[in-house]
């Protein structure tokens, strides 16, 4: 809960960023303001883009300054396009929906990797260690089993050599329509 304070006076940047409860508190923010269209940067260099990530990818140029990209709720993206338009992305966030050349991510210096409940990744689209040489933080929930646990398989030792791995949630079959 917001509170009584005016939705102006609420910091949009600054020391009490607290990862994705400042998020929830942003997105309140910019309901109030009434501009859906915006561009949501919790801090410099961060976008958050919701459902409108597939649009900012297919836009011609890149944007080196943006560091983090969170995205959900879209139908397909193209992860080429993405590595492309956002080619200095450290940190990586996609929810929902379908991810097409999902291996061009390994042109990417990734430090953080969090994926859920998407489709259409197979055992040949998982990345090992060798891909993604800088990530510290790998979390995959809700994807296909067969992708899952290859990740799995890939990731094992790198636990011990202090990447966080987290993979769970699998699904034995393809995501439908619905989600479930």
């Amino acid at each position: 809960m917001l509170g009584n304070a005016p939705h102006a006076d609420l910091p949009k940047h600054g020391p009490g960023y607290s990862g994705a409860y400042w998020g929830v508190g942003e997105a309140a923010v910019a309901f109030l303001d009434h501009d859906p269209y915006a561009e949501r940067a919790l801090e410099p260099g961060l976008l958050w883009l919701g459902d409108f990530i597939a649009a900012e990818v297919a836009r011609p140029g890149a944007r080196p300054g943006i560091r983090h990209v969170s995205a959900s709720e879209y139908a397909v993206l193209d992860c080429a396009q993405l590595v492309a338009r956002f080619p200095s992305l450290v940190r990586l966030s996609l929810h929902g929906g379908t991810l097409l050349h999902f291996r061009s991510l390994c042109a990417l210096r990734l430090r953080e990797l969090t994926i859920g409940n998407v489709s259409c990744l197979a055992a040949a689209d998982a990345l090992g260690p060798g891909d993604l040489p800088q990530l510290e933080v790998l979390d995959i929930d809700g994807a296909q089993q067969e992708f899952g646990q290859a990740m799995r398989a890939l990731w094992r030792n790198e636990r011990r050599r202090g990447t966080a791995v987290h993979i769970g949630g699998l699904r034995a079959g393809p995501r439908t329509d619905n989600g479930l």
